[in-house]
């Protein structure tokens, strides 16, 4: 498996902050946009960067607060983060792309592709949904906004990791384990306790999803505890021509959890929907 260091590592001033992102050669190959879930960054795509870096120009950002982008001084959004991308892929001349995202990145691709859709040329949401918060959860994430003020990321970590991962990986994939906790430690107390904010005030999208006209590829963890198999199944029942792949020995972190088979739905969709038209499939 190649570093991740090997890509060219960028900055952009965007929309009154700096956003990091990884990004391999262009070649003028079809883009393909990784966007991270929450409370990770870009890292967590090192599988999928380095299984599709050949046949696509491949770009990877960080999200506000999270990698090497700083906060910034706006008040962090969903709709924020959609803005964000947008101005991102103009600065670089991509007018088209296939997004990616999964959990909180997914709920950035759906506000993506319902505010710019003539930048969408095919969507891949994975574990996550399109309804809002309830007020439970609206509770309980004020709640952790609570704890991780009073005991920091490392108590945070270690609550939010059981329910992120298969029961396989948490006991048994201590590799993983410690790469994940890493990604949650590095990061930036403020930008989490200012996301889980966001993630309380995000919009319902589910309404959008009967206009999607984009090819879309749904995934899920089969031991998804977060986003489980029914909000993906209502995702693909609602976008007309999508597809639902359920990845086994997989929870909500399902493109680290089982990368290969992740990988492997993943690149197989877009063959199928001739993405990109000069690769060639055996």
């Amino acid at each position: 498996m190649k570093d991740l260091k090997m890509f060219k590592k960028n900055r952009k001033s965007i929309n009154g902050g700096v956003i990091s992102y990884f990004e391999n050669e262009r070649q003028q190959k079809p883009t393909l946009v990784f966007l991270h879930p929450f409370p990770f960054n870009k890292n967590i795509w090192e599988a999928q960067i380095n299984y599709f870096e050949k046949d696509y120009h491949v770009i990877a950002p960080d999200f506000r607060g999270f990698g090497n982008s700083p906060v910034g001084y706006k008040s962090l959004s969903v709709d924020l983060l959609a803005d964000d991308l947008q101005l991102l892929l103009d600065s670089i001349d991509v007018s088209k792309a296939i997004i990616c995202g999964l959990s909180l990145g997914g709920y950035v691709a759906l506000n993506f592709v319902n505010k710019y859709p003539d930048m969408v040329q095919a969507l891949v949401l994975a574990d996550t949904q399109c309804r809002e918060d309830t007020k439970l959860e609206i509770t309980n994430r004020y709640k952790t906004v609570d704890e991780i003020i009073a005991y920091g990321l490392h108590y945070f970590s270690e609550i939010l990791l059981a329910k992120l991962v298969s029961n396989q990986s948490f006991r048994f994939n201590a590799g993983l384990m410690r790469k994940l906790k890493e990604m949650i430690y590095t990061g930036k107390k403020d930008a989490v306790v200012f996301t889980i904010l966001a993630l309380a005030r995000r919009d319902d999208t589910c309404k959008i999803l009967t206009a999607i006209d984009k090819p879309t590829l749904v995934m899920v963890g089969e031991e998804d505890k977060i986003t489980p198999v029914n909000e993906a199944r209502y995702l693909h029942e609602n976008i007309r021509g999508s597809v639902l792949r359920i990845i086994p020995n997989a929870g909500h972190l399902s493109n680290v959890d089982n990368a290969s088979m992740f990988n492997e739905n993943m690149a197989s969709y877009l063959d199928y929907i001739g993405a990109n038209k000069k690769r060639r499939v055996a």
